[in-house]
């Protein structure tokens, strides 16, 4: 792998990794209200995108086990779940997401 790649893909595992700390404040606020959301997110990507599985996103919503790589790490416009997954944070916590993703703390990460 050269640098190039490994910075790539260092860089969507933290992307991945932040995203996974602001879906588990959303479940640990509301889990099913966000659990609704998720399935029903998770359902629209899946019967638009026949290769779903191929966006190291999905794996995020779906629960599934990550692979060594990926042909994309996310969809494009309104059917990105970096953007779904930011929309409902924002929606759920205007004041920002507390720090270490606890609903019950009040610092905000940055």
């Amino acid at each position: 792998m050269t640098l190039k790649n490994e910075q790539k893909e260092s860089q969507q595992v933290a992307l991945y990794n932040s995203l996974r700390v602001k879906l588990q404040a959303l479940y640990r606020r509301d889990q099913y209200e966000i659990h609704d959301k998720v399935i029903e997110f998770h359902d629209y990507l899946k019967k638009k995108y026949p290769n779903a599985r191929e966006h190291r996103l999905f794996h995020l919503i779906s629960g599934s086990t990550l692979l060594d790589s990926y042909d994309d790490m996310d969809f494009d416009g309104i059917d990105s779940v970096e953007n779904f997954i930011n929309t409902e944070c924002a929606k759920a916590f205007p004041s920002g997401l507390p720090e270490g993703g606890n609903p019950g703390e009040s610092a905000a990460i940055s």
